[in-house]
């Protein structure tokens, strides 16, 4: 049904991005009772979760680069990735801009 409401309500060649869980998405084009919906002119794309080195480059990078004095509040994070610690699962998939690091190394964030 939402599926079906998006393609009538966007005009012929309108560019959107919808962000969905996969389930609750297949869930969407398939619904138990009626017939199945595609969003018009749809292309899916599934997130997949990081390594740990790649989750680590990309916070040296983003923070100034490595041996930078913002990278190095970076440090002890980079040391929980790939633990199942919650920063370590949670850096899986890194968030934008994360002012205060050192927040994510207890489950109270």
């Amino acid at each position: 049904m939402a599926l079906d409401e998006i393609n009538r309500a966007l005009p012929p060649g309108q560019a959107v991005v919808v962000s969905s869980r996969v389930d609750e998405y297949r869930q969407a084009q398939c619904p138990a009772a009626g017939v199945p919906v595609k969003l018009a002119g749809a292309a899916g794309i599934e997130l997949q979760p990081l390594a740990a080195v790649e989750t680590a480059a990309y916070l040296s990078r983003d923070a100034g680069g490595e041996h930078t004095v913002s990278a190095a509040r970076w440090e002890h994070v980079l040391a929980s990735l790939g633990s199942n610690t919650p920063v370590g699962q949670a850096l899986r998939t890194p968030p934008d801009g994360v002012p205060r690091p050192n927040r994510l190394q207890s489950a109270s964030w």
